[in-house]
């Protein structure tokens, strides 16, 4: 083989094209292939890498921020779950984005890798978005209704209590 390669140049041209032509197709989906195991590796930090962003976003370098998102950590359970859960998802959904480009890249032509990639991406990242709205909602619901409940319960043991 080696040497058919190397007396019939055309042919290694033609391997060599296509795999440059492959590799540059898949290229931008090998970044999100990483952000997407640098989400997954960060569930087993203290510290999930979605959980960092957000402080970063919401808290910025201010002090007084940065205290209060803290003890909003520390209150809510469900807040930091909230993150985990996220950042799993977001980890998970990109991986399998990075799956469905690399397999769409060697079996499609081009012309129909470059029509259905940018379609492909933006549809992947606007589920993701879409579901991590739809859990905030539901969080933010069963938190509510908790709340909601609490003092029901303070009230029923309070009258319960014999005066």
């Amino acid at each position: 083989m080696l040497l058919i390669v190397i007396h019939c140049p055309s042919l290694y041209n033609v391997v060599a094209s296509s795999y440059n032509t492959v590799h540059s197709l898949i290229s931008g989906s090998l970044v999100t292939g990483v952000y997407a195991v640098l989400m997954l590796a960060s569930l087993f930090s203290p510290k999930p890498l979605i959980l960092r962003l957000a402080e970063s976003a919401l808290a910025g370098d201010d002090p007084a921020q940065r205290a209060q998102f803290y003890a909003r950590l520390q209150q809510s359970p469900g807040f930091r779950s909230f993150f985990t859960f996220t950042t799993a998802m977001w980890g998970v959904g990109l991986l399998i984005e990075l799956v469905v480009r690399v397999t769409l890249a060697f079996t499609l032509t081009i012309y129909q890798f470059l029509l259905i990639s940018s379609i492909l991406s933006y549809g992947f990242l606007g589920v993701l978005l879409l579901l991590t709205l739809v859990f905030a909602r539901i969080r933010r619901n069963r938190q509510r209704r908790a709340l909601e409940q609490l003092p029901e319960q303070q009230t029923r043991e309070t009258s319960r209590t014999p005066i």
